[in-house]
């Protein structure tokens, strides 16, 4: 049957330089001008076209005079020859670009429980790689952010599990595990007990996260299972710099991403305690728009995957 022998030739049979034929006799009109311009034999011109009908069971030319033209069949092949000639022009002087660092603008938007320990090093080594290309960041709630992504303001937002319905118009993946810690400063009372439980917590003051975010709905519904309230003088906040300050300072209590806080803890600035959040929002995932297709994206998004793999 014709559909199994052009599904055959789609599949397994089509190769680029067929499709720069294609393209060559749309713009030439003449074998032997085709033949010249790819540095073949009109003999070897004429082979090729008839393996392609051989495959198709289909003509794809016929000559008028000492010219060709296209059959209905070759004249749809030839429209989409070129079309898929353009895109990998397209994609050719946008690589280019970004490798030189020609390329344009790069958006990276970042949760507050991702941006402060992957943003830094991130940057460090695209500026590296790609020197003359400017780079966007914006930092806030996923809710904040992807209005931002779907206008194309940022190519690409870090995020964990949010609890926003995610549209359809995007897609993710998750680029590494990084668990929230339970946190305190080295000089809180529960940061030198050998045995904590989430009722010692309950009416102690907490850095909470901004109301309606993702960590805040995590730590509420904790709150809620373990029958446990934050106390008085507990402050809202999702600047982890300025929380960390507030954590040594203070004796408060506040949830953190276990790599943003391993230094501290090395350094002895602050306390991780032994209370489990079940593995919620451990997986850092990187969203990009279905609909974009620029190569520079492709690129940013691998190099993103490379990055996670070293933190």
């Amino acid at each position: 049957m014709k559909s199994e022998a052009i599904e055959r030739f789609f599949r397994t049979r089509l190769r680029m330089s067929q499709i720069r034929l294609i393209a060559a006799i749309d713009d030439l009109k003449q074998l032997r001008r085709v033949a010249s311009l790819l540095n073949v034999t009109p003999p070897a011109i004429s082979k090729q076209i008839a393996e392609m009908e051989g495959d198709l069971e289909e003509k794809i030319l016929r000559r008028v005079g000492n010219r060709v033209e296209f059959t209905p069949t070759g004249t749809l092949l030839a429209r989409h020859a070129r079309q898929v000639l353009d895109q990998i022009e397209r994609t050719r002087i946008e690589l280019i670009e970004l490798l030189a660092g020609a390329a344009e603008q790069i958006g990276i938007g970042a949760v507050p429980t991702v941006a402060p320990f992957f943003l830094p090093a991130l940057v460090r080594d695209l500026r590296a790689r790609f020197p003359g290309t400017t780079i966007r960041l914006r930092e806030g709630r996923f809710a904040e952010l992807a209005p931002l992504l779907a206008d194309g303001t940022l190519d690409i937002i870090l995020a964990r599990d949010t609890e926003h319905r995610l549209s359809p118009r995007f897609e993710q993946r998750v680029i590494m595990k990084d668990p929230l810690a339970i946190v305190c400063g080295p000089g809180h009372a529960l940061a030198t007990r050998r045995s904590v439980q989430w009722r010692d917590a309950d009416g102690l003051p907490w850095i909470l996260p901004i109301q309606g975010s993702s960590t805040a709905i995590l730590l509420e519904r904790i709150f809620h299972a373990q029958g446990i309230r934050p106390g008085n003088g507990s402050v809202e906040s999702i600047a982890l710099s300025v929380n960390t300050s507030l954590l040594r300072a203070n004796s408060m209590l506040g949830i953190m991403p276990t790599a943003y806080v391993r230094d501290y803890v090395k350094a002895g600035d602050i306390s991780v305690l032994p209370l489990s959040t079940a593995a919620a929002q451990d997986e850092i995932k990187v969203v990009w728009r279905l609909d974009d297709t620029a190569p520079a994206t492709d690129l940013l998004l691998r190099f993103v995957h490379e990055h996670a793999r070293l933190l």
